[in-house]
């Protein structure tokens, strides 16, 4: 679950996230799921083209950030792992989201995870997030956790720059209706609200839970989950996105011959769009996809052309 927007409130005055419980006493604003979740600042209107880079250059983004610092934030939040897990997936109840339906239910699903505790006190992965850190041109903190049963799943992103305060955002998954269904959510007041036009989640999850790809090795705390998290978000297929009425028009679906076989209405992974494109960058320059090669001479120059509206 991977978003990036600038930080808001999710801490005490001194900066210090509360103890998690039922409903954080934080002020939330983030940047997600998620990614996954959430990674999920590629911006408010839905529509819009891809975000422009952060004011700062591109060697100052990733290869020059602060170990020391990185370590600094994620202990100073009480992310440090308190023990070893067998799985980074925790236990939802099997009641979660009871009676309800479609976003009430995904909304009872939340409290139901965060009745259960503090999200620190279970596994988690903290890591500098690639995307975020480009985009908004200071590092940028991702830390994640997931809860789920055999009807839902539910996962929590927190997300802070190094000068910024911790938000925090959600994705729940619908598994009761076929095709799945992904609910998105910022907390703001210690309440979940809907991701206006889906716009920030759907740039970066434009089909339910995304896998967790650092944006430094070095810098990941929990990097024994991130096969058992990647492995599982790869099996989300078909997963489709809740906007709280008609889907938005995103324009013309990627159409790249050696994208389209997963990613195509109807496919695997859904469609692409060129409000997405930032992501899809990002994804092919670091080798993650395709996920069975890179791209041919051929295809790169069709999905550049593509991108460019050419």
């Amino acid at each position: 679950m991977m978003h990036h927007t600038r930080q808001k409130a999710l801490s005490g005055s001194d900066g210090t996230p509360s103890a998690i419980t039922r409903l954080p006493p934080w002020a939330f604003l983030r940047t997600a799921f998620i990614a996954l979740l959430l990674p999920l600042a590629c911006g408010i209107n839905a529509t819009a083209g891809e975000p422009p880079p952060g004011p700062r250059a591109w060697p100052d983004r990733i290869a020059a950030v602060s170990a020391a610092e990185f370590w600094k934030q994620v202990e100073e939040g009480g992310l440090l792992p308190k023990k070893k897990f067998d799985s980074f997936f925790r236990v939802l109840p099997a009641d979660a989201g009871g009676d309800a339906k479609g976003r009430d239910a995904a909304i009872a699903v939340l409290d139901a995870a965060l009745g259960l505790g503090d999200l620190r006190d279970g596994p988690h992965v903290e890591l500098l997030d690639y995307e975020g850190t480009h985009v908004l041109g200071e590092p940028q903190i991702h830390s994640v956790q997931a809860f789920r049963n055999t009807k839902f799943d539910a996962w929590f992103l927190r997300s802070k720059t190094f000068s910024g305060v911790w938000e925090q955002w959600a994705l729940v998954q619908d598994k009761t209706v076929a095709p799945n269904v992904a609910y998105y959510f910022h907390y703001r007041d210690g309440k979940p609200s809907r991701v206006p036009e889906q716009s920030i989640g759907y740039r970066v999850h434009s089909n339910g839970p995304r896998g967790l790809h650092p944006g430094r090795l070095d810098l990941v705390s929990g990097a024994d989950y991130l096969d058992e998290v990647n492995g599982y978000c790869a099996e989300q297929v078909k997963v489709q996105t809740d906007f709280g009425g008609p889907r938005p028009d995103f324009g013309p679906e990627l159409a790249v011959s050696e994208c389209i076989d997963c990613h195509s209405s109807g496919a695997d992974r859904g469609p692409l769009h060129r409000v997405q494109a930032h992501s899809i960058r990002t994804m092919i320059s670091r080798g993650i996809m395709p996920p069975d090669g890179k791209l041919s001479r051929e295809g790169g120059l069709e999905l550049e052309r593509w991108l460019k509206g050419e």
